[in-house]
């Protein structure tokens, strides 16, 4: 092989490494810039999916189940939130918005310590499976509240709630405001406490999450 044709494989090897080291980089920075969530967290929201007999979350009569907690970490549910508005609700996904969905649900599971059955915002239901909240546990215990199967499925159906009782919900939580967030939630009848105090709530769970 004449040294022309040496120099010119060398340049075509020399290419492909260039673009090869080019394809790593980028997929390492898409890596470092999505938000991974744990396997488990990942199952799809299809009935098919689910063992045989699994209720939907609201699906037929009212039947009450044993409350089971289903605790998790601050940061497992950041990046389920992430994952699931990325999905959901595509285009703009400002900082703001999810701190506020943090931290709200930070303050109706008491930081995700009294959660049961991936109920992140303590989201009621007239229909389905429903669990009580047991004594001592705030807000108050008689309000049935809804059952989901894993940790997506209730994230979604958290944040679909928000998105239908709020119709202004993308412009409220991308103002990063915990007060315009607390009047807008009270004026959809998300919650029953005083609106100061709810707001005074979200200001803390924001502050000990360190999103204030």
């Amino acid at each position: 092989m004449s040294r022309t044709g040496d120099l010119k494989d060398a340049a075509v090897i020399f290419g492909l490494l260039y673009v090869a080291s080019k394809v790593g980089s980028l997929i390492e920075w898409t890596g470092a810039h999505m938000p991974t969530i744990p396997e488990a967290y990942k199952h799809p929201f299809e009935k098919a999916s689910l063992p045989k007999g699994t209720k939907m979350p609201g699906e037929g009569p009212l039947v009450e189940v044993p409350a089971v907690k289903t605790a998790m970490t601050p940061a497992d549910v950041h990046t389920l939130i992430e994952q699931v508005v990325m999905e959901r609700y595509p285009g703009d996904m400002p900082p703001n918005k999810i701190k506020l969905l943090w931290a709200q649900s930070s303050l109706e599971t008491d930081a995700w310590s009294k959660m049961y059955h991936y109920n992140f915002g303590n989201v009621t239901t007239k229909t389905g499976n429903f669990f009580l909240l047991p004594k001592g546990d705030t807000p108050g215990h008689l309000h049935r509240y809804k059952v989901y199967n894993y940790p997506k499925q209730g994230m979604e159906d958290y944040l679909a709630t928000i998105y239908r009782l709020l119709p202004t919900a993308d412009q409220v939580l991308s103002t990063g405001n915990p007060d315009l967030y607390a009047q807008a939630l009270k004026q959809g009848r998300y919650y029953e406490a005083p609106e100061a105090s709810y707001a005074s709530a979200l200001k803390f769970r924001m502050k000990e999450l360190g999103v204030a």
